[in-house]
C-alpha cells in the first residue's frame, strides 16, 4: 500500500451525507463494519453491505481484509480474499462480513480494500476504484435503518500520527440519543497504542477522560457510559483524542511508512 501524504495531525468535523460524491483511489478504508446483535427491544441486528465500483476500463481484482476488533492481527500485507469486476461493473456484497469472511457470530471491526498495480499486476497501470458501506439495523419489521459510511482518506485530515488532537463534536448523550466512542489502530509498523480522550460539555468543561488501549489494527468502540459520561448532559459534546507520547515515534513526514503509528476515531 502507498501513502501519497504527510500523516502528521488531525482536527475533523465530518457529516455523512450518503448522496455525496466518494473518493477514488486505489485504497479505501472503512473504519466500522459488522455484523452483530445489540441493544434495544426487540434486540437491533446490524449489517454491513459493501458496494465497490470499478472506474477502469479493464478488469480489475480488488483485495479485501477484514480486521476483527478483539483479536490481534499478524498480517503480512497479503489479501487472501478478493473481487473481481470487468470494466465498469458495479459490485454490492451484502452482509460483507459473513459473505467474504464466513463470520456469522458477533463481529465488528475495520475493513481495507486495495487494488494498487504494484499488488495486482494484472490490474491497469494506475488503477483506482470507488467504494462505500452501509450499516444498518435489520431488526425491525418496519424496514432498515442505517446510514452510509464512506471511506476514510489516507490523509492528515482523518489519521493522526502526531501529537495534535483528533476532535469529533456534535455528540449527543442524554434522553433522545445515546452515542458510542470509536476508534482504530490502524498503524502500519503493527505495534500497540494508547490513545488518551477527553469529552467536553458545550460550555468546554471537561466532563470525562480516560484512555484506551489497542492492539495492531485493533477497532473497538465503547458507549459513552463505559467512558465516564453521565447519561443526560444538555447540550452538544465535543471529544478529544490523542496518542500516548511514547507511540509516537518522531515526526510523521520524516519517518517510513512502515513505521507510522496512527489511528482515527
Amino acid at each position: 500500500m502507498r501513502l501519497k501524504v504527510c500523516l502528521a495531525t488531525m482536527l475533523v468535523l465530518s457529516v455523512v451525507v450518503p448522496g455525496a460524491t466518494q473518493m477514488v483511489n486505489e485504497t479505501q478504508f472503512f473504519p466500522v463494519v459488522a455484523h452483530t446483535s445489540g441493544a434495544g427491544d426487540p434486540p437491533t441486528s446490524w449489517r454491513t453491505d459493501l458496494t465497490v465500483h470499478n472506474v477502469m476500463d479493464g478488469t480489475l481484482t480488488v483485495g479485501v481484509m477484514y480486521f476483527r476488533s478483539g483479536q490481534i492481527v499478524d498480517w503480512d500485507g497479503i489479501y487472501t480474499v478478493t473481487l473481481t469486476l470487468q470494466a465498469r461493473e458495479t459490485q454490492t456484497v451484502e452482509d460483507v462480513v459473513a459473505t467474504l469472511f464466513g463470520i456469522t457470530a458477533n463481529s465488528k471491526g475495520s475493513l481495507l480494500l486495495e487494488c494498487d498495480d504494484s499488488i495486482f499486476p494484472s490490474n491497469p497501470e494506475g488503477a483506482v476504484m470507488v467504494a462505500t458501506t452501509r450499516t444498518y439495523n435489520v431488526g425491525s419489521e418496519v424496514g432498515t435503518f442505517g446510514t452510509a459510511v464512506p471511506t476514510v482518506q489516507f490523509s492528515d485530515a482523518f489519521l493522526n500520527g502526531g501529537q495534535s488532537a483528533s476532535v469529533i463534536t456534535g455528540v449527543s448523550n442524554d434522553d433522545d440519543f445515546r452515542s458510542n466512542l470509536g476508534i482504530v489502530n490502524f498503524s502500519f509498523a503493527g505495534v500497540p497504542i494508547t490513545v488518551h480522550y477527553r469529552v467536553l460539555d458545550q460550555n468546554g468543561v471537561e466532563i470525562a477522560s480516560g484512555s484506551k488501549d489497542l492492539d495492531p489494527y485493533d477497532m473497538n468502540q465503547w458507549s459513552f457510559r463505559n467512558l465516564g459520561v453521565p447519561r443526560v448532559i444538555e447540550g452538544p459534546l465535543t471529544v478529544e483524542l490523542w496518542l500516548d507520547p511514547e507511540d509516537i515515534p518522531g515526526d510523521p513526514c520524516e519517518i517510513e511508512e512502515d513505521d507510522l503509528v496512527v489511528f482515527v476515531a
